[in-house]
């Protein structure tokens, strides 16, 4: 099993979430408190590179993706979710316009482990994902 954190695992984090102690709450992390405008077109540019660089088989993602917005249904339209996910990682709104998959990967892997270290995870069919991780898999749904 991988270690997210030296405190975190995903079991511990199971065990955690059942117990009712892992808050919904994302403290001590510098957000940006504005989306960022983009066009449609530049909007599915970047949804799409996220989606190539976080996944080998985004198809897989897909049914995961389409559970986090049957289950959380506002907001999660293409826009909303891009900027959900640039918004919390400036240095990845920097990645996605100019570098490769693998720096991309980099920098949707430390957000993953930041979220899971700030509590900011959801239940999705029994399974405890990033927030991060639930947003890149809807977005399958849209690429």
């Amino acid at each position: 099993m991988k270690i997210f954190h030296k405190k975190f695992t995903r079991r511990r984090i199971l065990i955690l979430c059942a117990a009712g102690l892992i808050p919904k709450i994302g403290w001590g992390r510098q957000v940006l408190n504005e989306d960022i405008e983009l066009s449609s077109t530049k909007t599915r540019q970047i949804a799409t590179r996220l989606v190539e660089a976080a996944f080998s088989d985004p198809s897989r993602a897909m049914r995961l993706g389409a559970l986090y917005m049957h289950e959380l249904p506002n907001g999660q339209d293409l826009n909303s979710l891009v900027n959900a996910i640039i918004r919390n990682n400036s240095l990845l709104a920097d990645k996605v316009s100019g570098t490769g998959k693998r720096a991309i990967k980099d920098a949707l892997q430390l957000q993953i482990v930041k979220d899971f270290e700030y509590g900011e995870v959801v239940n999705i069919g029994g399974w405890v994902v990033a927030c991060t991780e639930a947003r890149l898999s809807a977005l399958t749904n849209f690429v």
